[in-house]
């Protein structure tokens, strides 16, 4: 295994979350990590990825970048048993310490603005329907610093459970396109009301979004004449 794949193997274990858990946490499919690290699908990560990844595990992105190298040799201790102790790989390839998990990652003041709109939604007979203005303002993060028309939406309900939770603040850009695997959220036609829905692209048509939902898990389609605008997922804040 190389260094990229290995460093976020143990940042995992680490952090005590499962490929699948870390896979949904990032906006991707459940087997994305799982393709990644076992089968080398991608080859490398993308930007996306490779930054919510960094921010998930506290590391520095660099340290996900590029094409990976092979790991260098484990060095070992002989104990006074007679067992071997592994160390730690060679921490000058990706500048990471390999024994401890890396502190969370920090952007500086300067780099964020607290005037990304935030959004509520409210449950009204069946459907979710999104506030015409913003009712709180946030910290802006570098990855949404000049992006025009970002926003932040309140979740209220339980359908993208664990990857968005009933509270949970998920950020969007709308601008960038959404693909396959990709948590977006759909608007309705805006009428007096516009209805959204948080939820998983699992494709598209010139007629339709097929979707997919959490709880209860199932997939169904929504059509783009009804549901014409879709906004892409980039990042999630829990409700503390």
């Amino acid at each position: 295994m190389d260094i990229v794949r290995e460093l976020i193997k143990k940042r995992l274990e680490d952090a005590q979350l499962s490929m699948s858990q870390a896979s949904l946490k990032i906006g991707r499919n459940a087997s994305y990590l799982q393709q990644f690290l076992r089968r080398g699908v991608p080859e490398e990560l993308h930007e996306r990825e490779r930054i919510r990844l960094a921010e998930l595990l506290g590391i520095e992105e660099e340290a996900l970048r590029g094409t990976s190298a092979p790991l260098s040799s484990r060095a070992y201790t002989k104990n006074t048993n007679g067992t071997r102790t592994h160390m730690s790989y060679d921490d000058s390839a990706t500048g990471v310490p390999q024994n401890s998990l890396a502190p969370p990652r920090i952007f500086p003041i300067s780099q964020m603005t607290q005037d990304l709109p935030v959004f509520a939604t409210t449950q009204v007979a069946g459907a979710t329907i999104m506030s015409t203005k913003a009712i709180d303002r946030m910290l802006r993060p570098n990855f949404l610093l000049h992006v025009e028309d970002a926003y932040g939406l309140i979740i209220s309900d339980n359908a993208m459970d664990p990857e968005a939770k009933n509270g949970s603040t998920v950020l969007v850009h709308p601008h960038l396109p959404a693909r396959a695997g990709d948590t977006c959220v759909f608007q309705s036609e805006p009428h007096s009301d516009i209805a959204v829905l948080v939820r998983q692209l699992v494709r598209s048509n010139d007629r339709t979004w097929r979707v997919h939902q959490h709880k209860p898990a199932k997939d169904y389609d929504l059509k783009k004449t009804d549901w014409p605008v879709c906004h892409l997922v980039v990042g999630n804040f829990s409700r503390r």
